[in-house]
């Protein structure tokens, strides 16, 4: 955790050797083998390869099955695999560039905002693998939902120096919450030594923090309104247009379409707005899930 420009996606580059850092030294255990996956890792595949090709050039020993096994975990099937990289979304090119990742033999994984720009159903595909990974994950991402299902500890970069804290992002902002009110409380002999008027005084103030608290949870509620309002219509909006694009690439893999220019200047114009959509509107889901988290975390 951090605030934005905290660190934490530099600190996750230089464990991961795509960073050079400025001093000290980084000392990886006893037979780690490390892999990273960053938030330009799709825009880094070949479009000239196929799914199934890129694949294959991972560098792990699979068999064509157990490729074709993986890339339907991530929703890549049938057909889909025989694609090249160019004709894919954003949303199937970060999916092929997490199972390429996670073909790779590796024991400490190093992800860089890996739901960036993977919907609803791609993201539950990976956390379920995530969950079933026996090596270690570090991971920075904004999407507190994802991470609360499998991560056990966070890391807080803060001013230069980071803190390690046992439980999930949900737990720790929990632990946070109830620090910073037991800074706010009067210390104990203060309220040992309180005389009547002070015990009142006490009720008084608690009875108005009660009244603070709950102005404060309906003015939380109000923010969250329409930031909530504009995730589920973005959800909406994804899915909708993830099943139209799906329809339009069976359309677009029919060789008979090709024989007619029109129709297929038709549907491929079709295509390229559809993704172009897909891409604003995961954009403006994102955007409304790091508003909710702050609104919630504030």
């Amino acid at each position: 955790m951090g605030v934005n420009g905290a660190g934490k996606s530099t600190l996750v580059k230089i464990i991961g050797g795509q960073l050079e850092h400025d001093a000290g030294e980084i000392k990886l255990g006893h037979n780690v083998q490390l892999s990273y996956f960053g938030q330009h890792q799709a825009q880094e595949l070949s479009p000239t390869l196929s799914a199934l090709e890129t694949m294959a050039l991972s560098g792990a020993d699979l068999s064509i099955t157990r490729m074709r096994s993986l890339l339907g975990a991530f929703l890549l099937k049938g057909e889909e695999v025989d694609k090249k990289v160019a004709v894919l979304s954003g949303g199937e090119k970060s999916r092929l560039a997490l199972a390429k990742m996670i073909a790779r033999p590796a024991n400490l994984m190093l992800l860089d905002e890996p739901t960036n720009h993977l919907d609803i159903s791609s993201q539950e595909v990976l956390q379920e693998a995530m969950a079933q990974y026996d090596g270690c994950i570090i991971v920075v991402s904004h999407n507190r939902y994802f991470l609360d299902s499998f991560i056990n500890k966070v890391l807080l970069v803060k001013d230069g120096q980071v803190a390690l804290y046992e439980g999930n992002v949900t737990e720790y902002l929990r632990k946070a919450a109830l620090e910073d009110e037991e800074k706010k409380s009067p210390a104990p002999e203060t309220i040992a030594s309180a005389d009547a008027s002070g015990v009142e005084h006490s009720r008084e103030s608690k009875k108005e923090k009660r009244q603070q608290e709950a102005q404060e949870r309906k003015e939380r509620g109000r923010k969250l309104a329409p930031w909530k309002k504009k995730e589920e219509e973005a959800e909406r909006q994804v899915a909708s247009l993830e099943v139209r694009k799906e329809e339009l690439e069976v359309l677009m893999a029919d060789p008979e379409l090709y024989s007619d220019e029109e129709a297929w200047a038709r549907t491929s114009k079709e295509y390229e707005q559809c993704k172009s959509h897909l891409e604003r509107w995961y954009s403006q889901w994102e955007e409304a899930q790091e508003e909710i988290e702050a609104i919630e975390a504030g």
